[in-house]
């Protein structure tokens, strides 16, 4: 039982003391309650209190706890043997904007390693450019887990799904701004990429492009075709409302 700090004793003596959660040990899952003889609802009610605070409060130091960095060699990381993600070959477009990127800025998140297994959780294609780029220690975050938390945790790190997806107008102007710079190569997207972003659909589009009556067409042509149809594709628009999208080169 937690004793009054207004009494120094009994059990919740005073009904207009509560506990709160620096009065609960950390760590510590304990069944607290009270005793009022006088009202019987008033006791189910302090004890259901009770436990929800115990409750949020292990949570709360789960969620809360103080993350754990350590310097390890390469050599003590293990590639999970389970991993889903295919390996990248070194000549592939994603793995040379990855390695760029670690040239340029660095390890600047910790690869996830597991303690109890020696498992890389997460991290895999970064450990392995950084071996190549002969790196001999790195920051890791530190995790404790079974095999099969492990495993979920590997999974969800990798699921893009669980990380929600590109604003494509925001992720455009993003890169519009750094179009003119050496930066751009950096962020793995490029010039080509930009200007299919910027042929996305506004939301407004989007929304019509449920309509099942709606039909697009893609005309593509060399310029001096274009000029001679230009007329003809404007007076087109004029009358029937048409929605239309040109980009040159």
């Amino acid at each position: 039982m937690v004793e009054s700090p207004e009494t120094g004793g009994g059990f919740w003596a005073n009904p207009g003391w509560m506990p709160t959660t620096a009065t609960i040990s950390k760590g510590m899952v304990r069944f607290m309650t009270t005793f009022y003889p006088d009202s019987l609802d008033r006791h189910q009610f302090v004890t259901q209190i009770s436990i929800q605070m115990i409750t949020s409060s292990i949570v709360q130091e789960h969620i809360m706890s103080p993350l754990e960095i350590r310097i390890l060699p390469l050599s003590e990381l293990k590639p999970a043997p389970y991993n889903p993600r295919r390996v990248l070959s070194a000549t592939s477009p994603a793995y040379r904007k990855l390695k760029a990127s670690l040239t340029e800025f660095g390890l600047v998140e910790p690869l996830v390693w597991n303690e109890c297994t020696g498992h890389v959780v997460g991290g895999h294609a970064r450990l392995r450019v950084l071996k190549e780029l002969g790196v001999t220690e790195v920051a890791i975050s530190v995790v404790r887990l079974s095999d099969a938390r492990e495993k979920a945790l590997n999974i969800v790190l990798n699921n893009q799904e669980a990380q929600g997806r590109y604003d494509t107008a925001k992720l455009a102007e993003l890169l519009g701004e750094l179009e003119a710079t050496a930066e751009l190569e950096l962020t793995g997207f490029d010039a080509r990429t930009l200007s299919t972003l910027r042929l996305e659909p506004s939301a407004d589009e989007a929304e019509a492009a449920a309509d099942p009556d709606r039909v697009e067409i893609t005309l593509v042509t060399n310029a001096e075709t274009y000029e001679r149809l230009a007329p003809e594709l404007d007076a087109l628009v004029g009358e029937y409302d048409l929605v239309t999208h040109i980009r040159r080169g």
